[in-house]
C-alpha cells in the first residue's frame, strides 16, 4: 500500500484475508463478516461444539492480525466469539408414563 492507495476496496481485502483464514482453520471455526464500515470491521466466529482444538483467544488473535495485515487502514477490529453448542440447544426431556 503506497500513498494510502490500494487497488481493491477494504471489503474484498477483508474476505480475501477470511477466505485464507478458513482455509487454514478449516472446520475449527466458522468465520462471517458481519459488518463493514470506512474504518471498523465486524466479525463473528462460530466455534464447533466441544472445542475445536485451538483455544479461542488463539483463533481470535489470528484473525485480528490477519484483518489488519490485510487491512492496516482499519482504525478498529471488533471479533465476537461464539460457540455452536449443539448439545444446549437440542435438549430434549424424557419421562415416564
Amino acid at each position: 500500500m503506497l500513498h494510502d492507495l490500494h487497488p481493491h476496496d477494504i471489503r474484498t481485502r477483508i474476505e480475501r484475508a477470511l477466505d485464507l483464514l478458513r482455509a487454514s482453520l478449516g472446520v475449527q471455526a466458522g468465520l462471517t463478516l458481519v459488518a463493514v464500515s470506512d474504518e471498523i470491521v465486524r466479525i463473528r466466529i462460530d466455534l464447533p461444539p466441544g472445542g475445536c482444538g485451538m483455544p479461542a483467544e488463539r483463533i481470535r488473535s489470528t484473525v485480528e492480525a490477519a484483518i489488519r495485515d490485510a487491512a492496516p487502514d482499519l482504525r478498529e477490529i471488533e471479533v465476537a466469539v461464539a460457540s455452536r453448542d449443539l448439545a444446549a440447544s437440542s435438549l430434549i426431556q424424557l419421562t415416564r408414563r
